[in-house]
């Protein structure tokens, strides 16, 4: 996670002016993003997730701090990250989603026999195969399969809007440097604050 830091004494960050389409329309589907994710901590917490839930508070603190005073703070190199951690989160939760869809197997060992003189013990191992949701396992079991259901899904949602906040940026920054020309410190000043064509 990429959290955005204050510069140093004498160092001036560039910043980047949010695109009105960021502020106006993409900002409303952030806000509901965030909501998923608080939602989805404490039902991880119940699931006994415990670091996914951690992980999904620290994503949900990011967005937070990114869009909180309309967009204020979000800049493409923190969109570009967010999305890339989002991307490969989804990945992994998916992979795993996908080899529990046909049913969820759980193992239990157990020693049968154990030769004290020969120091030699055999063990019984027992494969067991339950639906995704099953009334039977109890309610931390269908609260496991729900988190598994619904984190990809939110994932790739964070993954889609992270690419399309960052297209805006681009897309904002090429047409002002195409209103401005490329000698001109129009173009520059949306980067950096400064002309790269002026002394």
């Amino acid at each position: 996670m990429v959290v955005p830091l204050g510069a140093g004494d004498g160092i001036v960050e560039p910043q980047v002016p949010v695109p009105a389409v960021v502020r106006e329309e993409h900002s409303t589907w952030w806000w509901v993003l965030f909501a998923f994710l608080l939602c989805l901590v404490p039902l991880q917490i119940f699931a006994a997730y415990i670091f996914a839930a951690m992980y999904t508070s620290i994503a949900a603190y990011v967005i937070w701090y990114m869009v909180r005073d309309n967009c204020k703070e979000m800049s493409p190199y923190c969109l570009m990250l967010v999305g890339l951690m989002c991307s490969i989160q989804f990945i992994f939760d998916t992979a795993i989603l996908l080899t529990m869809v046909g049913g969820r197997k759980e193992q239990h060992m157990e020693r049968t026999h154990y030769d004290q003189a020969a120091g030699e013990a055999e063990y019984k191992i027992k494969v067991s195969t339950h639906s995704f949701f099953d009334e039977s396992m109890g309610p931390i079991y269908n609260m496991q399969s729900l988190t598994r259901l619904l984190s990809p899904f939110i994932w790739l949602i964070a993954a889609i809007l992270s690419y399309k906040s960052y297209a805006a940026f681009e897309q904002d920054f090429m047409q002002g440097f195409n209103e401005a020309g490329p000698f001109a410190g129009g173009a520059g000043a949306r980067l950096g604050g400064a002309g790269y064509g002026g002394v």
